[in-house]
């Protein structure tokens, strides 16, 4: 199944995709789960020492919703919005956010996941992707919309084209696009910088600090400012579609989905090489 997702918690390299999702503890050499197999874990967040999971669809005998780990991922378990589809989640110290697309509702927990709300609104779409940052929650599709009062208002900030991904981060905002490249915001989204200029759809955006690290289908951009240039550094992946980076342990992580019959793997590569070659 495709990788969609990469995250890094306690020392622990969690992949998430159509297959299940997986875990490492050694540095991505050997991987086990502790999901069901089949269970399409599209998303993944943590927030303090717990570990939330978005699964879409269920697959075979698992149910979709919002699975929680409360024992470092060795261990997940179903924590609510039952038999929705989560396309993306989001956390911070306080709150969870996950979005299902299909049900076309977004919903935020402020109690770890024991109760949701229903906070999609005047938003007249499903949103896909979701961000939070600064008291502001950002929901994506067809377009950007933000509120800052957990879903009674909704106010457009990015309308040029429909998102492919999206990355909020407390200081940036980058959208990438099906065909207008990737975009770049510092003030909450009131306006926007264009910073790759591409046709291709753009499938992930991932801020790590102040690296920058976008995929689109057969291609890879690495920026060492924080998105304000992109040097192009798809190197050795053949026809892959990156859909997720991380760094750990001085090497970057790439995921990638199966969007040209390529084999789905997780690469890694020295950091230094990375942001060190033309």
């Amino acid at each position: 199944g495709d990788i969609m997702k990469l995250l890094v918690v306690n020392s622990k390299i969690y992949a998430g995709g159509t297959a299940t999702l997986f875990r490492s503890a050694d540095n991505g050499i050997s991987w086990t789960s502790s999901m069901p197999q089949f269970s399409y874990a599209w998303s993944i967040a943590s927030s303090g020492s717990n570990i939330y999971c978005g699964v879409w669809s269920g697959g075979i005998g698992t149910t979709a919703g919002v699975y929680k780990s409360t024992n470092d991922g060795l261990n997940f378990s179903i924590v609510g919005l039952n038999n929705k589809n989560i396309s993306d989640i989001a956390a911070d110290n306080q709150r969870i956010l996950a979005c299902a697309f299909v049900e076309s509702g977004l919903y935020l927990s402020t109690d770890q996941g024991s109760s949701w709300n229903n906070i999609k609104g005047s938003l007249s779409y499903g949103a896909y992707y979701v961000g939070m940052t600064a008291g502001k929650i950002y929901a994506g599709s067809q377009g950007l919309h933000m509120t800052t009062n957990n879903g009674v208002n909704w106010t457009p900030v990015f309308m040029t084209d429909n998102l492919g991904s999206l990355s909020v981060s407390e200081s940036v905002i980058l959208v990438g696009t099906y065909s207008n490249g990737v975009y770049r915001s510092t003030n909450y989204g009131q306006t926007w910088t264009k910073t790759i200029n591409t046709t291709k759809r753009v499938n992930s955006i991932d801020q790590v600090g102040q690296y920058v690290f976008a995929g689109v289908d057969t291609g890879y951009f690495v920026s060492s400012d924080g998105g304000l240039n992109f040097v192009d550094k798809y190197q050795g992946l053949g026809l892959s579609s990156i859909s997720s980076t991380i760094i750990y342990n001085n090497y970057v992580y790439a995921a990638n989905s199966n969007y040209f019959a390529q084999p789905v793997s997780v690469w890694k590569r020295p950091l230094s090489e990375v942001i060190g070659l033309t």
